[in-house]
């Protein structure tokens, strides 16, 4: 024994909660992680969760329970998961949401191991499934019916780690003078939890992984790459936009992320089903989770309308409006590919396309069409700036509305995508 040291050190578990091992701790000396906490110098009353983990990880304290500095620091530092969900709700100016829960899941499997242990990620609100032992996390206690560690009387108890920490209700019963309510003490080890299907367990683990990952790294999506941070904040945005819908948490989370994986946005988009009505997240828009929403309800929108969105891209990027924020950082790389300048349009050889039945449409048509796709002026507007006739817009809804009532129109946003590249390599 080291001088200015207690006789008995209990070294942290990888990824263990700072809690847990304060309470393995004190277990360890047969006394009470309040009773441990005052031993160790503590002279104020420690009555919540939070001061204790506080007051647990101090230097000194650190010092005479005996962990090193990089022990301590790792019991301190909070779950890569919860770094990247408050990371996204910065870079998305998203509303603040509920990182940590009050108290903490657990996996029954996970406590009946030889050496069991809270983990740092059974307090987040993301994670809903042990990844090892494919199970569902239990939310509460079979016993006394709460989470766990979600009060502060855990730190008044002498149980084991696997042991509900909490006392029970006041039965309400005549009582004189001052009586100890007892303890639940339900072995946590026997609670009953569903099984995890497989896919809920990939995505489970494809959730924790790109939380972990370099931000900037780029991430296979939907048949492109995009960056980590991109991915992560799509599956919050399609899992809320699902459970918006009535999806559980649960089921939501692994059918956004079945969709993120999916070989194209029109197949992702048959995975979400219509996201039609689901209103528009509040601050920056994500673009993989915008683009994918419209994905699910593209083609049933007007001709005009999926001109500006952009013709026929592999995503498609959110709609261009006065004050609409958007961060070109952030943007997927189909969203950074250069249109044409009106300029452009007024001297460049146009390709062939043709209509429904089969001649040629007019250069001026195609010179409008093309001038349409991503912006979002009027068609007026549009004509003339590209000295073009004032009544060839009479003459354009009519067109249009033939190729969407005859089937016609995807190929002609197929051809006018095509026309696009070959007018943007022109300019080059």
């Amino acid at each position: 024994m080291r001088a200015g040291q207690l006789p008995l050190t209990v070294r942290p578990l990888p990824g263990e909660w700072a809690i847990s091992w304060l309470t393995r701790t004190a277990h360890r000396f047969a006394i009470t992680p309040r009773a441990l906490l005052q031993a160790t110098g503590v002279i104020r009353q420690t009555a919540s969760t939070t001061a204790a983990q506080r007051r647990a990880l101090a230097p000194q304290r650190v010092r005479l329970l005996g962990l090193s500095e990089d022990d301590a620091a790792e019991l301190g530092a909070p779950h890569p998961t919860a770094d990247a969900l408050r990371r996204s709700q910065t870079l998305y100016e998203r509303p603040s949401r509920r990182v940590e829960l009050p108290g903490l899941r657990y996996c029954p499997a996970c406590l009946a191991s030889d050496v069991p242990a809270w983990s740092k990620a059974w307090n987040l609100t993301t994670t809903l499934v042990c990844i090892e032992h494919h199970l569902v996390l239990v939310d509460a206690c079979p016993g006394c019916g709460r989470r766990p560690f979600s009060r502060s009387d855990w730190l008044a108890t002498t149980a084991a780690i696997h042991l509900c920490p909490h006392a029970l209700p006041d039965d309400g019963g005549e009582r004189s003078g001052r009586r100890v309510r007892r303890r639940c003490r339900t072995n946590l080890r026997t609670a009953p939890a569903a099984r995890a299907s497989r896919d809920d367990v990939a995505a489970q683990r494809l959730f924790d992984e790109t939380a972990e990952a370099d931000p900037c790294a780029l991430t296979p999506a939907c048949g492109t790459h995009v960056e980590a941070t991109i991915l992560f904040g799509a599956v919050l945005d399609l899992t809320d936009a699902l459970q918006a819908q009535g999806v559980p948490a649960r089921a939501a989370r692994t059918r956004a992320v079945a969709a993120l994986q999916e070989p194209s946005p029109s197949a992702a988009a048959t995975v979400l089903g219509s996201l039609e009505r689901v209103p528009m997240t509040r601050g920056v828009p994500n673009p993989l989770a915008e683009a994918l929403r419209l994905e699910t309800f593209r083609h049933h929108l007007s001709p005009t309308r999926q001109l500006e969105l952009r013709a026929a891209r592999t995503f498609l990027a959110p709609p261009i409006r006065d004050g609409h924020r958007q961060r070109q950082a952030h943007a997927l790389p189909d969203h950074r590919t250069p249109r044409p300048k009106l300029s452009q349009l007024r001297d460049a050889l146009l390709p062939i396309i043709t209509d429904r039945g089969g001649a040629p449409l007019p250069p001026d048509v195609v010179r409008l069409l093309l001038a349409h796709v991503g912006r979002p002026a009027t068609w007026a507007r549009l004509a003339r700036e590209l000295d073009l006739p004032s009544d060839l817009v009479l003459s354009l809804s009519p067109t249009l509305r033939s190729f969407q009532r005859s089937g016609t129109w995807a190929a002609r946003l197929d051809d006018l995508e095509n026309a696009l590249e070959q007018i943007t390599d022109q300019a080059k």
